[in-house]
């Protein structure tokens, strides 16, 4: 199979701050310009307390984060404050960069 055009990331651009968040006590407080490229997605650890199970049920969340070039900590981004084709952009980029890692990995078994 040939690829005849990969996805590519929109254009965007904004400041925002190293900060405190769920991951991380806190951060370094560094003011950066964040641009689509410097998006990724992680997860984030959620947990509720179950009755029925009578223990601690926890799960994972998608969101959108940067690591910051000062203290390499990881802040995470609230989805509202990323355009809707922004995030589109940035899943379809790392959806694809999945699969061509899947794929690596398979021919490398062989």
């Amino acid at each position: 199979m040939k690829i005849l055009k990969e996805p590519t990331l929109i254009s965007w651009k904004i400041e925002k701050e190293c900060s405190t968040n769920e991951l991380h006590n806190a951060g370094c407080g560094a003011h950066l310009e964040i641009e689509t490229a410097d998006l990724y997605l992680t997860s984030i650890q959620k947990s509720y307390w179950s009755d029925y199970a009578e223990s601690n049920i926890s799960y994972g969340i998608p969101a959108f984060a940067f690591k910051c070039p000062c203290c390499d900590k990881e802040t995470i981004l609230d989805e509202e404050e990323i355009p809707i084709d922004v995030r589109e952009s940035i899943k379809s980029v790392e959806k694809t960069k999945r699969a061509k890692k899947a794929h690596m990995k398979k021919l490398e078994s062989k």
